[in-house]
């Protein structure tokens, strides 16, 4: 299996039977990773759709909103996705953002990192393998005396967003891993060296731990005509309360809510097929396990930008 894969987001691609698809077409060229985001969907009813569309590749979200479901209800929704797929997926979890959860449902994100250590722990109960019924409750959860009918044949691997080292330490603490987006590649290697300490600090072996890293990638003829596109991709981003955050602590400067080409660069791929597997390689060497390549908001033409996708894997 390669460490090659594509992440998908509802706009851009049509419909939900055209990303299935795009998805079962990408898996035969030879994508190995099939990850779906959640915004304005459901990734976890995605996932169970792909689930039965593909055949081997691993799939999973990138990433699934705990502040929306029950860990209840997602550990249910999992273990469907799971026992459909064969035991492919890889569960993505992470708070998304306050422009959904508080300004657009109202909810509250105070202690996210307590919530996801609660959120992960009961989702861990649900999905160990062969237990049906559990009795577990944390400060803000409980799930007791509660039935999964179809609890999974092996453990789930759980991966978490990690925009943050707090995030990065509670997911060497709890989880498989950690899903990165917007990561500068000087961050990836910062990130496996935080996950390697505090795995050893806690007792468990850091090199069990997979590092996701969601790419946005352009392929274009020549790199001039990738880069715009690659601006555009990461343009949203820049103006989310995170991500600011993120970027500032690792050098990247956000001026008139632009960045530069430099470190335009460091956060993404552009420019010709020889040049986009360049980058994969410079990401791969930072630390990264598996990049998920994103062709981002700028790409006019979606399908035909992940079809680029599976080229570079000949």
């Amino acid at each position: 299996m390669t460490d090659l894969g594509a992440i998908f987001f509802p706009r851009g691609i049509g419909t939900p039977h055209q990303l299935l698809s795009l998805a079962a077409e990408l898996e035969q060229a030879g994508m190995d990773h099939l990850f779906m985001v959640e915004g304005g969907n459901d990734a976890l009813t995605v996932l169970s759709a792909l689930a039965l569309r593909t055949k081997r590749a691993t799939i999973g979200s990138g990433i699934a909103n705990i502040y929306i479901r029950h860990p209840y209800a997602l550990a249910l929704a999992a273990a469907v996705v799971e026992s459909l797929s064969g035991g492919r997926l890889v569960l993505g979890l992470g708070t998304a953002h306050q422009v959904t959860n508080v300004q657009g449902l109202g909810l509250s994100m105070e202690k996210p990192l307590t919530r996801m250590r609660e959120y992960v722990a009961v989702v861990r109960a649900l999905l160990t393998p062969g237990a049906s019924r559990v009795d577990i409750r944390t400060e803000r959860y409980q799930a007791t005396g509660v039935v999964n009918a179809w609890p999974p044949q092996r453990p789930v691997p759980i991966i978490l967003a990690a925009l943050g080292f707090g995030s990065v330490r509670l997911a060497a603490q709890v989880a498989d891993g950690v899903i990165l987006s917007l990561a500068t590649r000087e961050q990836i290697t910062r990130i496996r060296q935080t996950l390697n300490e505090e795995a050893a600090r806690v007792g468990r072996d850091g090199r069990q731990l997979r590092i996701y890293a969601i790419v946005n990638t352009v392929v274009r003829a020549r790199r001039e005509e990738a880069l715009p596109l690659l601006r555009a991709a990461v343009a949203g981003y820049l103006r989310m309360p995170f991500y600011q955050r993120q970027l500032a602590e690792n050098g990247v400067t956000i001026t008139d809510g632009t960045i530069s080409d430099t470190d335009l660069e460091r956060l993404g791929i552009a420019g010709t097929l020889e040049q986009a597997r360049e980058g994969i390689a410079a990401f791969r060497e930072a630390g990264a396990d598996v990049l998920l390549l994103s062709p981002g908001a700028g790409e006019p033409d979606q399908p035909a930008a992940y079809r680029a996708f599976a080229r570079l894997l000949t």
